[in-house]
């Protein structure tokens, strides 16, 4: 009896951890496919369009013009208002991946503590799963 109540538990594991990983798509956006801090410069880059030269020139034209690090938040947010962006915010109790599932028809790039994000389509494309962290704000790409 115990055996097969162990191997229910483990199933029900499984098909949770399977349904959570659904949404997930492994995805480097750096043209080297190199592993370093450049999420921002991914994210917008993928959802946008834009290559990821032209994101990274225009993070160091903005950065350049407030005076301040391309990769800070105060940098990018500017960028991406000046592309004509709107700022969303969430009540923090929106994970990746119900934003994502919740705008599935929309390119999104999505701020979570010390990281941005994308997804394209209900799909999260990154460099590694973040779906199960807290949102504080996202940018909807049309």
């Amino acid at each position: 009896m115990m055996t097969v109540l162990n191997l229910l538990r483990n199933l029900r594991f499984t098909i949770i951890v399977s349904r959570k990983m659904s949404n997930y798509r492994y995805y480097n956006r750096n043209p080297a496919n190199n592993h370093i801090n450049d999420c921002v410069c991914r994210a917008i880059s993928n959802c946008t369009g834009l290559s990821y030269g032209a994101v990274d020139r225009l993070l160091a034209t903005t950065a350049k013009d407030n005076e301040c690090e391309k990769l800070c938040v105060c940098c990018y947010d500017k960028l991406l208002k000046r592309l004509g962006y709107k700022k969303r915010y969430c009540n923090n109790d929106e994970t990746v991946a119900d934003i994502s599932m919740k705008y599935k028809n929309y390119r999104v790039i999505i701020r979570i503590k010390a990281h941005l994000t994308s997804s394209i389509y209900g799909k999260i494309e990154d460099t590694w799963d973040c779906s199960d962290h807290y949102v504080d704000c996202f940018w909807i790409v049309q």
